[in-house]
């Protein structure tokens, strides 16, 4: 083996990892550009995130929650049907809305399988649009 196949194998690969909740991997691979003057976006994810652990129902989470607003989305509305084609199992999906600083957390619950699935972190309000 020659030492370029060597040096890349020893290297780590990180796919679907948010660099943003560790320190270490955010010095490593910064997001920078995106984290520049939106601070808030990583306290917000952190707080979505507990609040799926803490809180047992929509109500709740709307009320712990320091989004704008939680939204149900139809099933028959485009979003839903273009998410649910991906997803293994149907989830009722639902957008977190933090007002004008750009951030939306699309999130699904499926209470037949008992799942949550974070879907999308939207932090241009351009993934479904």
């Amino acid at each position: 083996m020659s030492k370029k196949i060597k040096k890349k194998e020893t290297q780590p690969i990180i796919y679907g990892y948010f660099p943003s909740f560790d320190y270490y991997a955010h010095a490593r691979h910064p997001l920078d550009d995106v984290f520049k003057t939106k601070k808030s976006y990583i306290s917000h994810i952190r707080g979505f995130m507990s609040g799926i652990f803490e809180c047992c129902s929509i109500i709740d989470m709307k009320n712990k929650l320091t989004g704008k607003e939680i939204k149900a989305i139809g099933n028959n509305s485009e979003e839903a049907k273009r998410v649910n084609r991906v997803l293994k199992y149907p989830f009722q999906l639902y957008r977190v809305d933090y007002g004008d600083n750009g951030l939306r957390i699309y999130f699904g619950i499926s209470q037949q399988y008992r799942l949550v699935d974070i879907v999308a972190i939207d932090l241009k309000h351009t993934y479904f649009n």
